[in-house]
């Protein structure tokens, strides 16, 4: 997990060493925002309400999660 804070912008990385989530379900959820599960799309979803930004990266060696919101 990384935690930046700059005094304008706050940033959030996780990262895990799962299986990942297939190209087809993230094509999905970026094109709907849907697709992900509750989870997932809630946080993507109360992350856009605060005007930030929410980006999901997977491979198959993991799921990388970044959240940047403005302080």
């Amino acid at each position: 997990m990384v935690l930046k804070y700059d005094g304008n912008q706050m940033g959030l990385g996780v990262h895990d060493y799962g299986i990942g989530i297939s190209k087809g379900k993230l094509e999905e959820s970026n094109a709907d925002g849907a697709h992900l599960g509750f989870g997932l799309t809630g946080m993507k979803h109360r992350v856009q309400e605060q005007h930030g930004k929410f980006k999901i990266i997977s491979t198959g060696a993991g799921t990388t999660i970044q959240v940047e919101l403005a302080a």
